[in-house]
């Protein structure tokens, strides 16, 4: 009889640990996001699907000896083009959050001098896919994901001497409300 309050007790703890449970940040990553966890709040119905928001803020920091380009689908296109990849599961499934990139061909991506930081504020919308027959969404709406831009040597879409790479910011947590 004894036991029972303490039973009752670690597993009233182990509960709230999981379900307080945040990713670990990792400071060393070039994008850092302004938290760890956040709650997708739904929008208007969409007829066959249910659309979720969350605003990130995205500091990237040029790590490098030389200025970066972020890539951007337009000109005038105040914010770089970014992924939203789904870290957790079984590897099979992607993130709801994750864009639909488009754009034109042009030489005026978004310069980032070596230690300089850059902020923006991304409105991640998802679902961004679905099946067409049956309204179902493509993607994980919750789960731990990470954010990524797409990094150039060169300003211009011609081969640059280095390949593209990616900057990918440190791990966080999408719930829904």
């Amino acid at each position: 009889m004894r036991l029972l309050p303490l039973v009752l007790l670690l597993a009233l703890v182990g509960c709230s640990l999981v379900e307080d449970e945040v990713p670990e940040r990792d400071e060393t990553a070039p994008i850092q996001t302004d938290a760890v966890r956040y709650t997708a709040v739904p929008g208007p119905n969409q007829g066959t699907y249910q659309p979720y928001t969350f605003d990130l803020v995205a500091r990237f920091t040029n790590q490098t000896d030389a200025t970066v380009y972020l890539e951007r689908g337009f000109p005038d296109q105040p914010q770089p083009d970014y992924s939203v990849r789904l870290v957790s599961g079984d590897g099979q499934q992607t993130s709801a959050f994750n864009t639909i990139l488009s754009g034109v061909s042009h030489d005026q991506q978004i310069a980032v001098a070596p230690g300089e930081t850059r902020a923006d504020t991304l409105r991640l919308r998802g679902p961004t896919s679905w099946d067409g027959r049956t309204g179902e969404a493509f993607g994980e709406l919750e789960g731990v994901m990470e954010l990524a831009y797409f990094v150039r040597a060169c300003q211009s879409e011609r081969p640059c001497a280095t390949p593209n790479s990616g900057a990918v910011s440190n791990v966080f947590e999408v719930v829904l409300d």
